[in-house]
């Protein structure tokens, strides 16, 4: 199975994208939503983590959403068996999950 983790980068750019972000990562088999890099931005757009995943769900993906890095190495855990591969990216600050991971 394919595991993807994805921080989206900036509010503004998810909104104008969310369509977008939903079709590509519906090809993975479970996707784990990292907290929005927000980079200086308010999110002023309405969009969140959470909406991700539920356009996700309504597609029939496994999806979640995260808190935090601790919660999405933690979600990424549980989901993880020894055949899966993890697709982590995202922008702006995604390296923070790798010390999660390896603890």
């Amino acid at each position: 199975r394919l595991i993807c983790v994805f921080q989206s980068h900036t509010y503004s750019r998810t909104a104008a994208l969310f369509d977008e972000f939903v079709a590509a990562l519906q090809s993975a088999d479970a996707v784990i939503i990292a907290p929005i890099y927000a980079a200086r931005e308010q999110n002023v757009y309405g969009v969140s983590e959470r909406a991700l995943s539920d356009a996700l769900r309504e597609r029939g993906v496994t999806a979640d959403f995260a808190l935090d890095f601790a919660d999405t190495a933690h979600k990424l855990r549980k989901l993880l068996t020894p055949d899966d591969t993890a697709l982590i990216m995202g922008a702006g600050d995604i390296e923070k999950i790798y010390p999660y991971l390896l603890s």
